[in-house]
């Protein structure tokens, strides 16, 4: 496996997740308007039956009509008169959520901005670092020499159970590096490869490793 690592690749770009407060952009709808109510139509009396004293009846009947159309007038001025109001206290509601809603885009968006700054700053200082350590990489710095051989082996994976430590060092008078690799010894080395469960005598027989 090439163990060579290109230092260009390890550099970030910024990238900017969108705005995670949309629904304080979009501005609240006003309230729906309030109209004035149909004013009351008079409603004419029906004609009483029969004929004595029937001209007494339609008067009773008239003025019936007229006190229950003045009551009915009455209460739509009173909700009438009662609109303005109404619909003052809604425009306030609403001017009052609309500016608080603007406060908080106003927030957040600062909030938003600096988090946005904090990350390309972060950016920055990792890329500055790799112009540095690829600087520092061509003049033989042993700092910068060690810090590429430990990316190197950084790339070198293995299992969680196959613990792998390096030492190393670097001497710039020879250009020479000595390197150290403590693996598990043999005897740590799992012998059984395979277990395999074996339903008609009811017993687990092993397979052995190989001795490669």
């Amino acid at each position: 496996m090439d163990d060579y690592v290109d230092l260009d690749e390890l550099r970030r770009t910024v990238d900017h997740p969108p705005f995670d407060k949309p629904e304080l952009e979009v501005s609240i709808p006003p309230p729906a308007a309030i109209l004035d109510p149909p004013g009351p139509e008079y409603q004419p009396p029906e004609q009483p039956s029969g004929l004595l004293g029937r001209k007494k009846k339609i008067a009773q009947a008239e003025a019936e009509a007229r006190d229950a159309h003045e009551a009915a007038l009455s209460e739509w001025r009173a909700e009438v008169a009662s609109l303005p109001a109404r619909r003052e206290q809604l425009a306030n509601e609403h001017r009052k959520a609309e500016s608080e809603r603007i406060v908080d885009l106003e927030a957040e968006r600062a909030r938003y901005e600096r988090e946005c700054s904090e990350r390309e700053a972060e950016v920055a200082r990792h890329n500055a670092e790799i112009d540095t350590l690829i600087a520092n990489l061509g003049y033989g710095a042993v700092d910068a020499v060690e810090q590429y051989v430990s990316i190197v082996l950084s790339n070198s994976v293995y299992p969680d159970h196959f613990n792998v430590n390096h030492e190393f060092q670097f001497e710039p008078t020879t250009a020479e590096l000595s390197l150290h690799v403590l693996i598990p010894g043999p005897s740590e080395v799992p012998e059984i490869k395979t277990y395999k469960y074996v339903k008609a005598s009811d017993e687990i027989t092993t397979t052995a490793q190989s001795q490669k």
